[in-house]
């Protein structure tokens, strides 16, 4: 316990440096707003990038947290949607440099896929209380 406990410690630290910057910066309030709006000139779809993310996540969460209760090994489980969720947001990166302003709309769907996909991973990662 001694020995892994500076390890576990710096994965604690680690994460409560990354995830919630990088939740303020994917905050829909905040960029996602910003990128959408540069996409389209149409609020309605600015506007449903919040109940997407937070409506997606809630809805995905009691569903994940019972079928998640029966298994033995839940870090892996928890592990791979982070992975999962790390990589979606990278290929968008990656997408929106190589598409650029070329072709909005499929940005704009390849961004919305990602954020459904993303919500809906998110719900694993939450926790009953």
């Amino acid at each position: 316990m001694r020995r892994r406990l500076p390890a576990n410690f710096a994965a604690v630290a680690i994460n409560g440096l990354f995830f919630p910057t990088a939740g303020r910066i994917l905050g829909a309030g905040l960029l996602l707003t910003w990128f959408v709006s540069d996409l389209t000139p149409s609020a309605t779809l600015v506007a449903t990038i919040i109940p997407i993310q937070d409506g997606l996540a809630l809805i995905a969460q009691p569903l994940f947290a019972e079928w998640l209760s029966v298994r033995r090994q839940r870090v892996w489980y928890y592990t791979a949607q982070s992975l999962l969720r790390a990589a979606l947001w990278c290929a968008l990166g990656i997408t929106s440099y190589i598409i650029s302003d070329r072709h909005p709309l499929l940005l704009l769907s390849i961004l919305f896929a990602v954020i459904i996909l993303d919500a809906t991973a998110a719900g694993l990662g939450m926790r009953m209380r």
